[in-house]
């Protein structure tokens, strides 16, 4: 029996509509694809983000309980994992039908921390030794989801992915036991204070980078400074004209310096020395990734990071747009030539009729600044998928 394992049970839901027939029951779906898997019925579950965490430090060593300097640092001489707590009955439906699998097809998101989902509940199930195939699909829509499970990978091919994330959530493990008892006992022993300070990779240097901007502000002194704008008539026509010195903007710095620039200037004629014309383009901005989405939400809407990942992974499960935790900007040809029937559905809709250009639309294969395979790497940029669209009102997360 061959037993797919989704990240999250949304993930698996869009899945299983690709397939000819999905029959739900509480725990799992039965789904049926004669074209993908003959006449075999396949069983999918699902879990539900993170099922295995590291252990606690008092979870290898009962000295470790106690807060001291003594102890540090803790570094275990092999990490164990364990489910989450919270987490267990998940677990142990995701164990009983992996124990019956002769083939495990992951199916959890194509990045490391989705690798190192499916890869920890494998290992703490005991089936590691069980054959496995990797699903690696960069869009949800039905026609990727079956061109991807009719081209299923060894799942060894992505194995690496699996320990840099556990590499990464080692490290972190060490840094955030060690430092959050250091900066604790610190606080504790040199001010008094008896909370507990939480340290990490991540946390601490964003803290130190908001605590140094926060100096900046308090250090800042606000200096005023005056403009000369001059008012000119030309063939009936009036523009506006500011005083610049070495082609920069001449910042005057008292009322009195600028009222006497002003009296210089009035005992002298303006005359135009050269006029030249000239048509200027300007190249649209790059596609967004993840990061630079972020960043563009935040400056224009104050959307926090994380709301915006929420929403563009809300896109994705919903089929709507490419996988959202993406570093690159660039697409590759095969999606590219996918684009002018995307941005076809798109036109139809009033919103952005004025944005999208037949000839734009045709000819974006041939623009290297959005498309190159050679800067993509498992995943691309951010682009809307040809997934029929949805009625605005039914977009609600």
């Amino acid at each position: 029996m061959k037993v797919i394992l989704c990240e999250k049970p949304q993930q698996m839901k869009s899945y299983s509509e690709a397939f000819h027939s999905a029959k739900r029951e509480s725990t799992h779906i039965i789904v049926k694809d004669t074209e993908i898997f003959g006449d075999e019925e396949v069983v999918m579950i699902s879990a539900l983000g993170h099922l295995i965490e590291l252990c606690n430090p008092d979870e290898y060593k009962e000295e470790w309980k106690n807060w001291s300097m003594d102890q540090l640092p803790i570094i275990p001489e092999e990490f164990k994992m364990k489910v989450s707590k919270d987490k267990r009955s998940i677990f142990q439906n995701a164990k009983q039908w992996l124990q019956k699998a002769d083939e495990i097809i992951i199916a959890t998101d194509p990045a490391r921390a989705g690798e190192a989902i499916a890869k920890n509940i494998i290992i703490m199930a005991g089936v590691n030794e069980t054959p496995q195939k990797r699903l690696w699909v960069k869009s949800m829509t039905q026609d990727a989801v079956r061109k991807g499970f009719q081209n299923l990978r060894d799942a060894e091919e992505t194995y690496s992915y699996y320990l840099e994330e556990q590499a990464r959530s080692v490290s972190d493990g060490i840094i955030g036991m060690n430092a959050s008892r250091v900066f604790t006992l610190l606080f504790r022993d040199k001010k008094g204070v008896k909370e507990v300070f939480s340290a990490g990779r991540v946390q601490s240097a964003l803290l130190h980078l908001i605590r140094q901007r926060e100096k900046e502000l308090e250090n800042f002194k606000v200096q005023s400074f005056y403009e000369l704008h001059g008012y000119f008539e030309a063939n009936g026509i009036t523009y506006v004209g500011k005083l610049l010195q070495d082609h920069n903007m001449m910042k005057l710095h008292s009322k009195e310096e600028a009222q006497g620039k002003l009296q210089q200037l009035r005992q002298h004629t303006a005359r135009i020395q050269k006029v030249t014309v000239e048509q200027k383009s300007k190249q649209a901005p790059k596609l967004y990734n993840l990061s630079s989405l972020q960043a563009k939400l935040n400056k224009k809407y104050k959307m926090s990071p994380k709301v915006v990942l929420e929403t563009a992974q809300s896109l994705y499960d919903k089929r709507l747009l490419s996988y959202p935790r993406t570093e690159y900007q660039h697409i590759p040809i095969a999606e590219a030539e996918q684009l002018p029937g995307v941005l076809e559905k798109l036109v139809n809709i009033k919103d952005y009729q004025t944005l999208i250009e037949k000839e734009e639309r045709d000819t974006i294969v041939q623009q290297k600044a959005y498309v190159d395979d050679e800067k993509c790497g498992d995943h691309y940029a951010l682009i809307p998928t040809n997934q029929k669209l949805i009625q605005r009102r039914k977009m609600a997360l």
